[in-house]
């Protein structure tokens, strides 16, 4: 076994050696201008939107879809945090928060029960530099009617609940202090700052006192 292993070793030994490609690399970078990809992947095409415009003269879009049995609505309002007063950074979300939490006819608990029984979701936001507040609904083609109905009701008969303020102005407040304790937010805040200055866009946050307004407005109003 030794000599036939050594015999298999000095074989091996004398077998030349692959050689590495000698060809000289380019010297300059060589542009083909063609894209590195399939060129059936460029080809898109998309819906095309409707538009209308509403009696109360509010515009309207409509892009269609019918892969799948379901319904989005987005509205958007042309105000938002860029037009919040100086002393009270935060309001728009603040107000945008608010929208879910009670009208004219239904409870924060009613509406989060009709969302349930529909399979719905609806949402209000108005982040931070931006100029508008967008408030949107989704669900089934079936519940359209009905999505629509809470919708507006959300928006056009809020009732701000002096119970609910106090609990959302706490709850700002909270979460004011986990934001202003994590590193990521205040570098983003310092970048915002740096870049806008002066202008509204560099505010990215609400402040303890304007967390506290609303619930002061609330004790008043109670």
């Amino acid at each position: 076994m030794f000599p036939l292993f050594c015999l298999a070793a000095v074989s091996l030994a004398q077998q030349p050696q692959s050689q590495p490609d000698d060809k000289p690399l380019p010297g300059k970078v060589q542009r083909l201008n063609k894209a590195p990809v399939n060129p059936e992947i460029l080809k898109v095409t998309l819906p095309h939107v409707k538009e209308a415009t509403l009696p109360n003269g509010l515009p309207l879009l409509v892009l269609e879809s019918h892969k799948l049995p379901i319904v989005s609505f987005v509205l958007w309002i042309k105000s938002g945090a860029l037009t919040d007063p100086a002393d009270q950074p935060g309001l728009a979300s603040f107000t945008a928060d608010m929208l879910r939490e009670g009208t004219a006819k239904r409870s924060s608990t009613q509406i989060a029960s009709e969302l349930d029984d529909l399979g719905a979701n609806l949402t209000a936001n108005a982040s931070f530099g931006a100029n508008i507040t967008a408030i949107q609904a989704s669900g089934l083609s079936d519940s359209a009617d009905k999505l629509m109905e809470l919708m507006s009701d959300v928006v056009l008969n809020p009732s701000f609940p002096a119970d609910e303020l106090n609990g959302s102005g706490a709850r700002k407040k909270t979460r004011l202090v986990q934001m202003r304790s994590n590193p990521a937010f205040l570098a983003h805040e310092r970048f915002a700052q740096a870049v806008y200055g002066s202008f509204p866009a560099a505010i990215q946050s609400p402040t303890s006192d304007s967390c506290r307004k609303p619930r002061r407005s609330a004790q008043g109003l109670s």
